[in-house]
This record gives C-alpha cells, sequence and structure tokens, in this order.
C-alpha cells in the first residue's frame, strides 16, 4: 500500500522480534504471530483448507474465527466507509 519495502516498515515502526520476523516472513517463520498471519492470509485469499489448518494449529476453533473475521471485516468497513 506505502510502495515502501517491508523491512523499511518494520524499522519505521520499531517493530521487534517475534512480529518483525513474522512480518518478514510469515510462511517460514512458526512464532504464533507468524501462524495468525497465515491464518489473515488464508481468509484474505479465501483459501478455507489453509485457514482451517492454521486456526487448529492454534487451538483455535474455525466457526469461532470465522464469526470473528466476519465482525472484524463488518466493523472495517464501518470505520472506514462514510455513512450514506
Amino acid at each position: 500500500m506505502t510502495g515502501k519495502p517491508m523491512a523499511e516498515m518494520i524499522a519505521e515502526l520499531g517493530l521487534t522480534g517475534e512480529f518483525c520476523a513474522a512480518l518478514q516472513d510469515a510462511e517460514s517463520c512458526s512464532s504464533v504471530a507468524a501462524v495468525l498471519l497465515r491464518l489473515l492470509f488464508a481468509y484474505e485469499r479465501g483459501n478455507w483448507d489453509s485457514a482451517i489448518r492454521e486456526a487448529q494449529s492454534l487451538s483455535l476453533d474455525p466457526a469461532a474465527v470465522a464469526r470473528l473475521h466476519s465482525d472484524c471485516t463488518r466493523q472495517s468497513h464501518r470505520v472506514v466507509s462514510p455513512p450514506s
């Protein structure tokens, strides 16, 4: 979105440790933050098998995660979309 490399944005935000590693390489990182990012990416891409697998790897109920994702998406649309 910003056109900046991820490493530069991470440095500007002052992120370190687990979050920094997850943002730089979520696919090969095994931290909880990386698994949560992979779960989010799977939802954004509609990759439901991966979403279920990532949720279960964190002992989360996939149906509860789906409801939470839907609720968060609706709320974010309310925040960024002006009332008509």
